[in-house]
């Protein structure tokens, strides 16, 4: 049954990719005229150009180009270019070719994030106790998106920290491999479920925030209330779900917030 879900979920993705490809928007025609025009100063011959947008709103340029008289430019360098016409900065996608060469390819360059995001992490250890149960991690993600997880072990000592750290670890490659939040956190649950026939008990806490338009999303499977602080007033998020792995179809809570500049996120086990 969780695999069904999950291949349910990856085609949604797939779907969900097919729809954003086919809404493109358009630059205006001077604005491309002029990138053209930039690039055939470098020695670019660009055959073709096509705008998108992603789910966000970032502005997305698809450019099928190749070099003339044997020269060869990286894709950051056109990134630059165009930021300059566009007067906004631009960057590589994540999933783009390195360089423009001989024959045409295809490189793909957005409109560069908005925001950033300083963090820290602090840890204490249970009075008479040398390992604490807790784990966290802080992930940039290729796509401009930063990932705060924290998993309580339930409890202190070796296994409970070993059990956090695996839930972590996991958390974080699936994100890391490109996997959306959603289908990552179905699938670590099931595999824990299936694994500790719920008699293991551990929380994750995920923040993931787009650095592209600052919304922030919080998914809790049994973890602490959140708190998200602006100047003198304070939001809490809570959690009323279970733990990861205690049932295998568990209900997992998830919010969207808007944040803004200045704003703190504090999470807590």
């Amino acid at each position: 049954r969780a695999f069904i879900g999950q291949m349910g979920m990856i085609g949604d993705i797939i779907s969900g990719f097919s729809e954003n490809i086919d809404e493109k928007i358009s630059l205006r025609k001077i604005d491309e005229a002029t990138i053209i025009d930039e690039f055939e100063r470098k020695n670019i011959n660009i055959r073709k150009l096509i705008t998108a947008t992603d789910v966000n709103g970032r502005k997305q340029i698809f450019i099928e180009a190749k070099t003339t008289r044997g020269k060869i430019m990286t894709s950051r360098e056109a990134a630059r270019i165009a930021g300059e016409v566009l007067r906004k900065p631009y960057r590589v996608n994540c999933y783009s070719k390195g360089v423009i060469g001989k024959e045409y390819n295809v490189i793909v360059i957005e409109e560069d994030d908005n925001f950033g995001v300083s963090v820290g992490m602090s840890f204490g250890v249970k009075q008479g106790e040398e390992i604490s149960g807790d784990n966290g991690n802080i992930i940039s993600l290729d796509n401009g998106k930063t990932a705060m997880i924290l998993s309580d072990g339930m409890g202190s000592g070796p296994i409970a920290a070993m059990e956090s750290e695996a839930i972590v670890d996991s958390i974080g490659g699936l994100l890391e491999s490109g996997f959306s939040k959603e289908l990552a956190v179905n699938m670590l649950n099931a595999m824990v479920s299936f694994r500790s026939q719920g008699n293991r008990f551990t929380t994750l806490d995920l923040c993931v925030i787009d650095l592209y338009c600052a919304r922030a999303e919080f998914i809790k499977l049994g973890a602490s209330t959140t708190f998200i602080k602006r100047n003198d007033w304070i939001e809490t998020i809570a959690s009323t779900s279970l733990p990861v792995g205690t049932v295998e179809n568990a209900k997992i809570d998830s919010s969207d917030k808007k944040l803004y500049n200045g704003d703190f996120v504090i999470m807590v086990s």
